[in-house]
């Protein structure tokens, strides 16, 4: 009998010792998320046409003239923002205009609609800035 207890009591502690790496995993080996998969480098998201931020560093800003002049236009248009925390480890982010509507989908969450986006410039920075009624969600800053 005590040895039945002492199994099932080791048991319990291997199992409650384990780390749970199921979130690392899903970080870190190939998980498809906007088009992207794990390994996407700054590179790559560069010469896809990412805005593309790290350390202070902001790429590939025309593309986001080039989605506001669409916005203005009334056409449909999308980009996606990848900031790199690290050289290895993006964060994407894509904004999608369709239907005089914004859809903005942060990494690994649902997409959220919104009514409009906005540029705030300081002498610091400039903020991109989507609305919906009181809600308000800075998207992208820049500094000058």
């Amino acid at each position: 009998m005590k040895k039945i207890v002492i199994i099932i009591v080791m048991g319990f502690l291997l199992v409650g010792c384990q780390q749970d790496t199921s979130k690392i995993d899903k970080e870190v080996k190939g998980v498809v998320y906007n088009g992207v998969t794990h390994g996407y480098s700054y590179e790559q998201a560069v010469a896809s046409g990412d805005i593309v931020q790290e350390s202070g560093i902001t790429e590939n800003i025309s593309e986001l003239d080039s989605f506001m002049s669409s916005v203005d236009d009334g056409n449909d248009a999308s980009i996606r923002i990848t900031k790199f925390l690290t050289k290895s480890v993006p964060v994407i982010n894509s904004l999608e205009y369709r239907n005089n509507k914004f859809e903005y989908t942060a990494y690994q969450q649902q997409q959220v609609i919104y009514d409009d986006i906005s540029v705030n410039e300081t002498s610091e920075h400039t903020e991109y800035v989507l609305t919906s009624g009181d809600e308000s969600l800075v998207i992208l800053r820049i500094s000058n």
